[in-house]
């Protein structure tokens, strides 16, 4: 009705700077999967060894930004997701590498309702579906039966033609369906052992495209969520947006009232009497437009007498908005108390507010949207534990890896799932041959021989400053350190400038390094000298 009007209908949108505070605080939370062995077998080393494997996959497949976009969808619908898909290496190569991939549309995906696991990790089913151009379909799929077919009209019911075949496109679905075969095993103790995979493939509505299965125990979807609700036996997923649309439909239909309130007020008229402006017509007919500098009248009648009239008068027309900006405040403020986020989240403040309210008032705000980050959390401890799972399958064959280690810093390891590289198989002992192992790492410039296939492993979740957060904290309170006690300086003054990042600073490091330490070595076995402290 407005539009057709022609009457104002606005659009001030608060809700996404309210999304943006805190899908930012998770950014620089920084959150990080840390792998931790738990099995008689597993070894730090090992964790150490997967924890920079998963970095690394994090790295070169941009798993931040799948992370970023399942986490804003959470926080602003309720629900988001990502994907772990082996790829291969390069063509020419049967290699595989695992890959952390986004998905933009959360609504393309389907999953087991019968799934109560919170992760959903107990999905025996799902669906991700996408559109695309009978180019890029007859691109991909050459030889399927859709690509070769001139006219969809002919399949099945109309309701298969709208969903699997929309005017000029091809719907295609990646499928994925958990397998499940019992055996029987033998000996004394002779028990029913269950095996698991999942069935992987695309299809069209018609026939299945591509096909392959996946040697893992569940389906590589990861869910994000914000807040769940089971309302009778139908579970709803929400975010902040929900509870928030009718604050936003108050702010916008008052500043629109306020906005359409001042627009149509009539302007200011100037009382006259007839008579009054005779022979300057001009200067008044424009003073609302200009700012003359004087508007001259008559006072007297044609005969020279006073008139006793007076000057003429300026009628003020003042639109009545003080209501209507009472209830914009109001409107502001309950999306505040709905989003959980005050001024002082916003950065905004009151002259009269102490440092400590500003404080506790970010705090609120934190603790008050302090779910969503801690969801995010469980989201990263099920991607973690299905990397685990897939790492051995897929890194299986000896391979130099250039991980990233907890300090940033890369690292060339080989790894192997039970499949030692030639030369290394285990002596009687149980460990190759040491000549062998340094002349491998020498050949191919490793540091160390890990097998993935041996021993379990769980992981967690730690929040926080990164390495290089850390890094500079460090050197901060070292400088800190060096205002009220100098004199303890030549212990640590390596220390320093290994944590600094300027240009020459690791150069320094390693002239000190040796100085410092040869310095402050132990004295007879019992502690540095005493005389070197002083």
């Amino acid at each position: 009705e407005r539009s057709t009007d022609g009457r104002p209908c606005l659009t001030i949108n608060r809700i996404d700077a309210f999304l943006k505070q805190v899908e930012n605080q998770q950014r620089q939370a920084g959150p990080a999967i840390q792998v931790l062995p738990v099995g008689d077998d597993a070894d730090e080393e090992t964790a150490e060894a997967l924890q920079g494997l998963i970095r690394h996959i994090q790295s070169v497949s941009d798993g931040e930004i799948a992370l970023d976009t399942a986490f804003n969808a959470a926080i602003t619908h309720g629900k988001g997701y990502a994907l772990v898909l082996p790829r291969y290496l390069d063509e020419a190569s049967n290699e595989q590498e695992l890959s952390i991939e986004r998905v933009r549309n959360p609504f393309t995906v389907y999953i087991d309702p019968a799934a109560t696991k919170p992760d959903l990790s107990d999905a025996r089913y799902a669906f991700i579906v996408e559109d695309l151009s009978k180019e890029e379909y007859d691109a991909l799929y050459p030889d399927s039966t859709a690509a070769t077919m001139t006219d969809f009209h002919s399949i099945g019911d109309a309701t298969q033609r709208v969903t699997w075949f929309p005017t000029g496109q091809v719907r295609i679905a990646t499928y994925y369906a958990l397998r499940t075969t019992t055996t029987q095993t033998r000996g004394t103790q002779a028990r029913r052992v269950k095996k698991q995979d999942v069935l992987w493939q695309k299809i069209n509505g018609l026939e299945v495209l591509e096909e392959t299965v996946l040697p893992i125990t569940r389906i590589p979807i990861v869910p994000c969520f914000g807040d769940e609700f089971d309302i009778d036996g139908q579970v709803d997923y929400r975010g902040m947006v929900r509870n928030s649309r009718d604050p936003q439909k108050m702010f916008n239909f008052w500043i629109t009232a306020i906005t359409e309130a001042i627009a149509l007020a009539p302007k200011g008229k100037w009382l006259i009497e007839a008579g009054q402006i005779e022979g300057f017509e001009d200067f008044w007919k424009n003073s609302n437009r200009s700012n003359p500098a004087y508007l001259p009248w008559k006072g007297t009648d044609a005969n020279g007498i006073a008139t006793g009239i007076g000057a003429p008068t300026f009628n003020v027309a003042e639109p009545p908005i003080q209501a209507m900006a009472v209830a914009v405040k109001i409107a502001d403020d309950n999306l505040k108390a709905v989003m959980q986020l005050y001024d002082p989240s916003l950065g905004e403040r009151k002259s009269d507010q102490s440092g400590r309210a500003i404080l506790a008032l970010q705090q609120q705000g934190e603790i008050g949207n302090a779910n969503y980050i801690d969801n995010l959390k469980r989201f990263l401890r099920s991607l973690g534990r299905l990397l685990i799972e897939m790492i051995p399958h897929y890194y299986d064959t000896p391979r130099v890896l250039r991980i990233i280690g907890k300090d940033d810093n890369p690292r060339q390891i080989m790894v192997h799932t039970g499949q030692p590289p030639e030369g290394l198989q285990p002596g009687p002992d149980g460990q190759p041959n040491p000549e062998a192992l340094q002349a491998l790492k020498q050949q191919h410039g490793i540091e160390q021989i890990y097998d993935l296939g041996v021993g379990r492993y769980d992981v967690t979740v730690t929040t926080g400053p990164n390495f290089v957060s850390k890094r500079q904290e460090a050197v901060s309170a070292m400088l800190e350190v060096a205002k009220v006690s100098p004199q303890t300086m030549p212990v640590w003054i390596d220390l320093l400038f290994k944590n600094s990042d300027w240009p020459g600073a690791m150069e320094i490091y390693e002239r000190l390094k040796d100085t410092v330490a040869a310095q402050f070595q132990k004295h007879n076995g019992d502690g540095p000298d005493p005389a070197q402290l002083q």
